[in-house]
């Protein structure tokens, strides 16, 4: 249903997996509706691609399907709608056919810069990185003309990897990166996967992301009956001391 074409750019391993638009329709009608496609990207590091083009798209969203992209380091459960791919269509111009859009849904961890920005946030506001900062990224493109899909009226669910050694007890919550430096704190719950340690995190946007640690204790509130649960708000970023 689909292949995988390897290429490496500034360094970094990018693959890009092809879905073939004719077998991915033809298991849409063979599942029927609300069928999840999964695509597994199994020993492969760096940046995952899944590209497909707006028709499909359309045809997913027409069936309420969803297309979960997973890779070691961490997965994108997409349900085709949030896309908007007519939207997007006509942002992009007049008299286009959905076939000749191509839509691309990528995981990765993010280009230096961010990562560097993201440092800083946590140096300033005292807490600390669990992970590497990780992109997801959505973007519709025909021609020369690209629009990224950066917000969902529902949440939206990802997962990204607790690197193997890092205590699941000392993970507060994930948090957005944005750009100029700021970060807002997303739901977030740590799961386990066969062994394995994950962060779950709903979101309304595409952007940077990363998990942190950031325990909170304040003395004003020892001895009383809300300690805890302020102290824990106040470490997930939902409420400031």
């Amino acid at each position: 249903i689909a292949k995988a074409k390897i290429t490496t750019q500034n360094g970094q391993k990018i693959t890009t997996i092809e879905i073939n638009q004719q077998q991915l329709e033809q298991k849409l009608n063979k599942e029927g509706q609300k069928a999840k496609i999964k695509i597994p990207v199994q020993g492969q590091k760096g940046t995952v691609i899944g590209q497909l083009n707006g028709q499909t798209i359309k045809t997913m969203e027409q069936k309420e399907s969803i297309l979960e992209i997973k890779t070691e380091q961490a997965s994108y459960t997409l349900p085709a709608k949030q896309i908007k791919i007519n939207k997007v269509s006509e942002e992009l111009g007049e008299k286009i056919e959905l076939k000749d859009i191509k839509v691309e849904v990528k995981i990765g961890e993010t280009q230096k810069n961010m990562a560097k920005i993201a440092k800083t946030a946590a140096k300033q506001d005292e807490f600390t990185l669990v992970v590497k900062p990780v992109d997801f990224i959505v973007k519709c493109t025909h021609k020369n003309k690209t629009i990224e899909v950066k917000n969902f009226s529902n949440y939206v669910q990802r997962t990204i990897s607790i690197p193997n050694g890092v205590d699941s007890n000392k993970i507060t919550t994930g948090i957005i990166v944005y750009p100029d430096g700021s970060i807002c704190h997303v739901p977030t719950k740590i799961i386990l996967i066969n062994g394995k340690y994950y962060a779950q995190i709903n979101s309304l946007t595409n952007s940077t992301y990363s998990v942190i640690w950031n325990p909170k204790q304040y003395t004003d509130l020892e001895g009383h009956w809300a300690k805890e649960i302020c102290n824990e708000m106040a470490a997930r970023m939902v409420v400031e001391g």
